[in-house]
């Protein structure tokens, strides 16, 4: 995707190697602490647009947590409100690997944020 076509971009910055580890525990192939409750996040990262939107995305414990994990994106104002529903939709994705997710928080057909996914390199 290329970033000039949207009016915001932001980076959902990953640990180095993150892109694996987080789609081994969404997949529950990693080990998931037994002191995190169900429905809490179990890894997460945020994304701050130059508007004050920001985005909070990760993998959240299962009730199953060997068998499969709950990733999830958030879109909040800037005033720390939550768009309602999915405006970042992840139902279909099985994996962290994508590079990047085009949305828009509100309703409108146009999506005017982009949500660049990378890794920190160290």
């Amino acid at each position: 995707m290329n970033e000039s076509n949207y009016k915001y971009t932001a980076t959902l910055l990953l640990p180095e190697d993150g892109k694996q580890y987080w789609t081994d525990i969404m997949q529950g192939r990693a080990a998931v602490p037994e002191d995190i409750t169900v429905g809490s996040p179990v890894v997460m990262a945020t994304a701050l647009y130059t508007d004050g939107t920001f985005v909070v995305a990760g993998v959240s414990k299962s009730k199953d947590p060997t068998d499969y994990n709950i990733v999830f994106a958030w879109v909040y104002d800037q005033d720390g409100n939550k768009y309602p529903g999915w405006p970042i939709d992840l139902s279909d994705n099985e994996d962290f690997f994508v590079n990047s997710i085009a949305f828009s928080p509100t309703d409108a057909d146009e999506a005017d944020y982009l949500l660049i996914v990378s890794e920190a390199k160290v």
